[in-house]
């Protein structure tokens, strides 16, 4: 099993070093070496505008398994059923067609420290918020809601239970697998 990381900010690496401890295993940053590896790969890929950031190199690094377990790393609440499909939708848009019936999505909530984001990233979420707040309420998305509810602070919805349904989807046991 090969499990590689996307993060600029550190919660994926989070999910990713918590999830391969449990599998026995190391975590390696789509940046780096990447071992060779057969049977799963398991990705996690922190969300920047929509898109799970290092996983066209983790698709390319990944070519030889036989199969993908993506897991997005954003800030909205991937339990609404929007939030969902949209990123599962950006994940299969950035996967080659043939590797889909191979691929499976999982959608995980992440974090957000303002004070340790760049100048550039502020400023955008700065707009996002501007744009949000011109919304009617009724019609924000839940993105433009996370905005909102996050923009200038510092919030972390990390849920290491949830990494439970990647590592059965992994063929391994829950909580069971190397927690000790």
């Amino acid at each position: 099993m090969l499990v590689l990381y996307g993060s600029k900010y550190g919660t994926a690496r989070r999910y990713a070093e918590e999830f391969a401890r449990r599998a026995g295993t190391a975590a390696v940053s789509v940046k780096g070496r990447v071992p060779a590896a057969e049977g799963i790969t398991v990705f996690f890929g922190a969300l920047y505008m929509g898109r799970a950031y290092g996983l066209k190199r983790a698709v390319k690094k990944a070519a030889g398994c036989s199969r993908l377990l993506v897991v997005t790393v954003g800030l909205a609440d991937p339990s609404e059923p929007a939030v969902a499909e949209s990123r599962s939708g950006a994940v299969l848009a950035a996967v080659p067609q043939r590797l889909h019936k191979n691929v499976q999505v999982f959608h995980l909530r992440g974090a957000v420290d303002f004070a340790r984001l760049s100048a550039g990233r502020r400023l955008l979420l700065k707009m996002l918020r501007s744009m949000a707040e011109r919304t009617d309420p009724v019609q924000r998305t839940p993105e433009m809601r996370a905005v909102l509810e996050t923009e200038g602070k510092s919030a972390d919805y990390t849920d290491f239970a949830a990494l439970d349904a990647v590592l059965r989807a992994a063929g391994l046991a829950g909580e069971a697998a190397q927690t000790e």
